[in-house]
């Protein structure tokens, strides 16, 4: 048996095409946070102030929110264009992603969901 074969044997195989429509989900539900941010700017904007800055702001946010919806559909049709029968390792697909919740979005209901690696043990949020 090579490595490659070892590895098969005991790596979880995930469907591309169920990876990239759950990639696609997950898209879709973070432009609708993005676009609850927009609203909630575009409030405080019109209670203070605005400037050109602030439009600026509105802009990039608005620019992410297009941008969520345009990798949303582009993945949307990659998943329709790949075959049933193509799988990745869901190990080192996901295993990498350090928020769980994330982890478990994109990981489908039959393949259990891999630890994570290379991240840190505790469940702090990382604050910039």
């Amino acid at each position: 048996m090579t490595k490659q074969e070892r590895i098969s044997a005991v790596s979880q195989q995930q469907p591309l095409d169920g990876l990239l429509r759950n990639s696609s989900l997950l898209l879709r539900e973070l432009g609708g946070v993005v676009a609850q941010l927009e609203t909630q700017v575009l409030q405080d904007i019109a209670r203070l102030k605005a400037n050109n800055a602030s439009f600026a702001v509105l802009q990039s946010i608005d620019l992410l929110t297009q941008s969520l919806a345009e990798m949303d559909g582009t993945l949307e049709r990659l998943a329709g264009a790949v075959p049933a029968s193509v799988a990745v390792d869901a190990d080192l697909v996901l295993g990498p992603v350090k928020l769980a919740h994330l982890r478990r979005m994109l990981a489908d209901d039959a393949t259990p969901l891999p630890p994570a690696t290379g991240c840190a043990a505790s469940p702090d949020i990382a604050l910039f």
